[in-house]
């Protein structure tokens, strides 16, 4: 067992390079995820309909986690799709070039612009780490999606 130290200063230093936190000191810790999206990259059986080569869309998102929970606060933009009305944007698990279940629905009636926070699972921030997971666009004219994107994510 290490020597205790008087200082609290360095104490609090210490705790936090070993991962434990004092008393009343939440530990914290943020990452950073995108993606960009883009209609080349959507993965289903039927490719997007409709004049989509120049559809493209960013996500940008904040992972944040306290002793409690995860939360991932995000904004959607994307421009030039073939039907403007965004019905559904999801995070899904899945590689490049493969598709997998929903993970979290960012939205509903979504529009360019969107942003909103959402509890998320230590699963599903690991599964955004190594590159598991994927966020797509659906639309009215392309229920299997119209853009899709990798998403990136570390600190």
């Amino acid at each position: 067992m290490a020597p205790m130290l008087r200082k609290t200063g360095t104490l609090v230093v210490v705790a936090l390079i070993l991962g434990v936190a004092p008393a009343g000191l939440a530990a914290v810790t943020s990452l950073h995820a995108s993606a960009k999206m883009d209609s080349q990259q959507v993965v289903v059986p039927r490719r997007p309909v409709g004049n989509v080569a120049h559809a493209k869309g960013t996500f940008v998102g904040t992972l944040s986690r306290t002793r409690a929970q995860w939360r991932l606060a995000w904004r959607i933009t994307y421009e030039k799709l073939a039907n403007p009305v965004v019905v559904i944007a999801d995070i899904h698990r899945g590689k490049p070039g493969h598709f997998g279940p929903i993970l979290v629905r960012l939205c509903a009636n979504c529009h360019s612009g969107q942003t909103g926070v959402k509890a998320v699972t230590a699963d599903t921030v690991r599964t955004m780490k190594r590159g598991g997971a994927f966020i797509t666009l659906i639309t009215g004219r392309n229920p299997n999606g119209e853009i899709r994107g990798q998403i990136r994510a570390g600190s």
